[in-house]
């Protein structure tokens, strides 16, 4: 019975180890607990390539935006 148990317990914990190492999501945001946390990871050098990406053609598409009215508005 002994080595049932022991046989049982290292299947269990490679079970739990495959699920944990199944490919997580690219941009994963953790839930922050205090203010530190949240400026760290608002900062570019804590964020990932994609999320650098997302945020500068966000700006990109803002400052077309800007551009567009200024236009406008010198031409009324």
């Amino acid at each position: 019975m002994k080595s049932f148990s022991i046989i049982a317990q290292a299947r269990h914990i490679n079970y739990i180890n495959e699920k944990l190492n199944l490919k997580k999501p690219s941009i994963n945001k953790p839930i922050l607990i205090t203010a530190d946390e949240e400026q760290v990871q608002l900062t570019e050098s804590s964020m990932k390539k994609e999320e650098l990406i997302l945020k500068k053609d966000k700006l990109l598409v803002i400052l077309q935006q800007v551009q567009e009215l200024t236009n406008n508005n010198e031409a009324d």
